[in-house]
């Protein structure tokens, strides 16, 4: 029932409430004795978030899958502890590559959920949801990206990490390098020049706010925001499952950590 049903990584949290983690492989769901607790049936999901999309709801699992869907289940979300479908796009998908959940919009109650396909498949277009699956009708280039996000300013949406272009003098000609910057999607800027390839997202310094560690040849580089708190949190790492992210971080595709509880506006 498991076999071909992981994804890149896997967390573990506790999702039956027995007082013992629970591994999610993607697909399905190991128990704490190692059987199967639930398996979706749906194939290799290239993406898998253990998360809360919503502060009224259980722990849920929002899924894309990299296999050809003709049964509209390409991007849906299941119950943690039980992997009954919750919502699903509805539409044939054909290799849905990346997935993502936040709240980057305060229009929307709870985390938007995010999917792109991958040009693999044939095609190249991105979905954007609500916690209730509800279809964000919106142009392609209004949808954010699945790469990393970050809590970084005072308030609980969270932030998007770009990419940008800037001309680096040399002895000869200049030459254009890559660097990041941290902002609102379609919006504020609040940290330019971000150097370096991106390691991990955490927040190490405990502020519940969010850290960015890179590494360049020779250097490893921690960027923290310098944007006071307007509230006071307990350190993200003291979530279980946001702990779990950050171990599998360094293993299969990078995904950004979100905790067990709802953290949005």
């Amino acid at each position: 029932v498991i076999r071909s049903m992981g994804a890149h990584s896997m967390v573990t949290g506790d999702v039956d409430k027995d007082g013992r983690d629970e591994i999610l492989l993607g697909s399905c769901m190991l128990d704490d004795d190692g059987t199967a607790l639930w398996s979706s049936g749906l194939g290799h999901s290239d993406k898998a978030y253990l998360c809360r999309l919503r502060e009224d709801l259980p722990l849920q699992v929002f899924m894309v899958s990299e296999p050809k869907k003709t049964d509209g289940r390409g991007v849906s979300v299941v119950d943690a502890a039980t992997g009954k479908l919750q919502w699903s796009i509805g539409q044939t998908t054909y290799h849905v590559g990346s997935g993502m959940v936040t709240d980057f919009d305060p229009k929307y109650p709870g985390l938007e959920c995010i999917a792109s396909e991958d040009r693999k498949g044939g095609s190249t277009d991105k979905y954007l949801f609500t916690a209730d699956g509800k279809r964000i009708n919106a142009e392609q280039s209004d949808i954010p990206g699945c790469g990393n996000w970050i809590w970084w300013d005072a308030d609980l949406l969270r932030e998007t990490i770009g990419y940008q272009p800037r001309a680096v003098k040399t002895n000869g000609p200049s030459i254009r390098q890559m660097v990041m910057n941290v902002q609102k999607w379609k919006g504020e800027k609040f940290t330019e020049n971000i150097e370096g390839g991106v390691l991990a997202v955490a927040d190490i310094e405990g502020d519940w706010r969010e850290e960015l560690i890179t590494a360049k040849p020779g250097e490893l580089r921690i960027y923290h925001t310098n944007i006071p708190a307007r509230d006071r949190r307990v350190t993200l790492m003291q979530d279980p499952l946001y702990r779990s992210y950050i171990a599998h971080g360094s293993m299969g595709y990078p995904q950004a950590p979100v905790p067990s509880f709802y953290l949005g506006e």
